[in-house]
C-alpha cells in the first residue's frame, strides 16, 4: 500500500500522506501504469465533457493543459532539462552538471513547444470513440518506459530524485508493471497498441543504451522525458495505424 501511495503523490498532485521511508520507494515502481491508467481515466473524463460543447481541438488542448496540470508538469520539466544537457555537447560531468542547473536553455523551450504542439494536433486527429482508449493508454505506456528505464540501467549519479526508486528495484517490478500494461494496451487498443507498446520499448531501450554510454547511467529527467516522448509515439503511431 505504501507503494501505490507513494506513486500517486509523486506522479500526480493528488494530496497524499503518509510516513514513507526511502526503501519504499522502489515498491512503488510497479504501480506506475497503474497511476498512467488513472490520469488516463482523468483525461478521458476531461475529454468526454469538453467535447459535449466544444470541437476537438479546444477538447485536445484542454487534454494537454489538463495533463500538465495533473502532473504538475513534472515529466515535461525532465524533457526540458534533458534538451538542456545533450544539446550542450559537453563532457559526461559538465552534461550532469546542466540537468541540475535551473535556467532554461533555447533548445529546449522550442523543443517542448514542438513536443506540446504534436501532442496537441495528434489528439485532435482521433474522432470518438478512438480517442478514450488511446487517452486511457497513453499515460500507462508513458510510465512503463519509466519503469524499464530504472530496471534496466544504472543511475549516472551516486544521489539524485531517482536514486530511491532503483535502489532496491528488481526485475520482478518491471515484470509486474509490463504484465499490466500488456493487459492494460490490449484490452483497450487491441493488436496496434501491442505492435505501439513493442516499437516504443524497443525505441526506448535503443535511447537508453545511447545516453547510458554517454552518461555512465541514466538520471531522473531522462525517465520523464522518456515517458513524455513515448506518449508522442504512441499517439503517432496509432495515426498512422488507423490510416492502414
Amino acid at each position: 500500500m505504501k507503494g501505490l501511495l507513494i506513486a500517486i503523490q509523486f506522479l500526480t498532485i493528488i494530496p497524499v500522506r503518509g510516513n514513507f521511508q526511502m526503501r519504499d520507494f522502489s515498491g512503488a515502481t510497479i504501480f506506475f501504469p497503474l497511476i498512467g491508467l488513472l490520469i488516463g481515466s482523468i483525461l478521458g473524463l476531461l475529454y468526454f465533457v469538453t467535447s459535449f460543447y466544444f470541437t476537438s481541438f479546444t477538447a485536445s488542448a484542454v487534454i494537454v493543459v489538463g495533463e500538465i496540470i495533473l502532473t504538475s508538469g513534472l515529466h515535461l520539466d525532465g524533457f526540458i532539462d534533458t534538451i538542456d544537457a545533450l544539446a550542450s555537447g559537453k563532457d559526461r560531468e559538465a552534461t550532469l552538471a546542466i540537468f541540475r542547473d535551473i535556467h532554461t536553455g533555447a533548445k529546449s523551450v522550442l523543443a517542448v513547444f514542438a513536443l506540446l504542439l504534436g501532442k496537441f494536433v495528434l489528439v485532435a486527429e482521433f474522432p470518438p470513440p478512438i480517442i478514450y482508449p488511446l487517452l486511457l493508454t497513453m499515460p500507462v505506456i508513458g510510465r512503463w518506459i519509466q519503469v524499464g528505464a530504472m530496471a534496466l540501467f544504472p543511475y549516472a549519479r551516486e544521489a539524485g530524485l531517482g536514486t530511491g526508486f532503483i535502489n532496491n528495484i528488481g526485475p520482478w517490478h518491471l515484470l509486474a508493471a509490463t504484465l499490466f500494461t500488456l493487459v492494460a494496451t490490449g484490452c483497450l487498443l487491441g493488436i496496434p497498441g501491442l505492435t505501439g507498446m513493442v516499437l516504443i520499448g524497443i525505441m526506448a531501450y535503443g535511447c537508453a543504451v545511447l545516453l547510458s554510454r554517454r552518461l555512465g547511467g541514466l538520471v531522473g529527467d531522462i525517465y520523464g522525458a522518456f515517458g513524455e516522448v513515448g506518449e508522442v509515439f504512441l499517439l503517432l503511431l496509432m495515426a498512422v495505424f488507423i490510416r492502414l
